[in-house]
């Protein structure tokens, strides 16, 4: 099963919806029946997204019990000054199979290498899609 949290105009009051989407699992693939996966993307903290709706996002991803937390991209919001703050509120992020990610454009443009390096430093590990340096 996966899991997302999705939202719309990025306040503390905007509603955090959490949609679970069952993917049949092809035979052979022993032990992945009942695996949760929680996915969030576009988080896009700094500017327009405050530490409270990204704790709150972290807060809500960890209450699903997730086994493994998948983070697609853009947590940040184009600007370097935004990596550290946002990769401390995701080193709260918990899964017993683990927390992984991959780098979006947006987070690129912040500074793809600090931006690794941080979430690394914070317990996320993360990969880069292409090299911005």
């Amino acid at each position: 099963m996966i899991r997302d949290v999705l939202w719309g105009a990025p306040d503390e009051q905007t509603p955090i919806d959490v949609h679970e989407v069952e993917i049949p699992i092809a035979d052979g693939l022993d032990g992945a029946e009942g695996l949760r996966i929680a996915v969030v993307s576009d988080l896009h903290f700094g500017r327009i997204v405050s530490a409270d709706f990204a704790a709150r996002v972290v807060r809500i991803t960890n209450e699903l019990q997730p086994d493994i937390i998948v983070l697609l991209g853009d947590m940040v919001d184009r600007n370097r000054r935004h990596i550290h703050p946002c990769a401390e509120i995701l080193a709260d992020l918990r899964a017993p199979a683990g927390v992984f990610g991959c780098l979006g454009n947006h987070d690129h443009r912040a500074g793809g290498r600090h931006a690794t390096e941080a979430f690394a430093a914070a317990g996320v590990p993360y990969r880069a899609l292409f090299t911005s340096e």
